[in-house]
C-alpha cells in the first residue's frame, strides 16, 4: 500500500521544523576603548567595567608619552655628543695646522727654507682639500 502524501499544513509544519536562521555579527574596532555600545554594555555585565577602560586606556597613552619623551631625549643627547666631538676634532686640527705652520716658518727662519716651504705648502694643500672634501660631500 502506498502512503498518502502530505497535507500542506503537515508539510509547511515541517518546513519549518527544517528552517533554520542564524544571524552573525562581527563588529571590529582598534584601540583599547571599544565603541560606545560595547562599553555600555559591558557596563551593565560588569559595573565599573567602562572606568577601567579608560584607566587603562589612559595609562598607556601616559606609557607611550613617556617612552616618546625619553627617546627624543636620548635623540638629542646624542647629537649634543655628535656635535661636541665634531668641534674637539675641528679645534685638535686647528692646533696642528697651527703647529705645523709654525714649524715651517721657524725652518725658514733658521735657514732651511726647502724644508719650511714645503711643510708650508703640504699643511696648506691638507687644510684645503680638507675643506673641500667636505664643502663637496654635503652636496
Amino acid at each position: 500500500m502506498a502512503s498518502k502524501p502530505p497535507t500542506p499544513t503537515q508539510q509547511s509544519s515541517q518546513d519549518i521544523r527544517r528552517v533554520e536562521q542564524r544571524v552573525e555579527q562581527q563588529v571590529i574596532y582598534q584601540g583599547p576603548i571599544p565603541p560606545p555600545a560595547i562599553v555600555e554594555q559591558l557596563d551593565h555585565i560588569l559595573p565599573g567595567a567602562a572606568n577601567r577602560i579608560f584607566v587603562m586606556a589612559e595609562k598607556e597613552q601616559d606609557r607611550n608619552i613617556r617612552g616618546q619623551n625619553e627617546a627624543n631625549a636620548r635623540l638629542a643627547k646624542a647629537q649634543n655628543d655628535e656635535h661636541c666631538e665634531n668641534m674637539c676634532a675641528l679645534w685638535m686640527a686647528f692646533i696642528l695646522c697651527l703647529v705645523f705652520c709654525g714649524c715651517g716658518v721657524l725652518l725658514m727662519l733658521k735657514g732651511y727654507e726647502k724644508w719650511g716651504g714645503t711643510l708650508l705648502g703640504i699643511t696648506t694643500i691638507s687644510v684645503v682639500a680638507s675643506f673641500l672634501k667636505g664643502h663637496f660631500k654635503k652636496k
